[in-house]
């Protein structure tokens, strides 16, 4: 298994992943603005921009699964994943047993 990750540029992620030795790519996502909705076109433009990127990473990198983990970038990875017929799974690390 080799392990490619994939987070936004506003996350944690942006800190953590360049100090590992793991390959990743950063996306340029923005969340809904709520209370600015004027705003809200960063996250329409964000969001088609980070799909092409995931599409040249897909075809370079031919992954044999998705895990989401949360967040804005694992939503649009997943959602790449399911309309590309990559086979999805979702960790939910907060989830309690029965």
């Amino acid at each position: 298994v080799r392990p490619f990750f994939v987070g936004a540029r506003r996350g944690i992620e942006r800190e953590v992943l360049p100090t590992t030795e793991f390959e990743h790519l950063l996306l340029d996502l923005h969340p809904l603005y709520r209370q600015r909705p004027w705003e809200n076109w960063r996250t329409a433009v964000g969001a088609a921009r980070s799909w092409g990127a995931l599409g040249a990473l897909f075809a370079r990198e031919r992954p044999h699964a998705v895990i989401g983990t949360g967040g804005y970038a694992a939503a649009l990875a997943l959602a790449y994943g399911t309309t590309h017929g990559v086979p999805i799974m979702l960790s939910e690390a907060d989830a309690h047993p029965g």
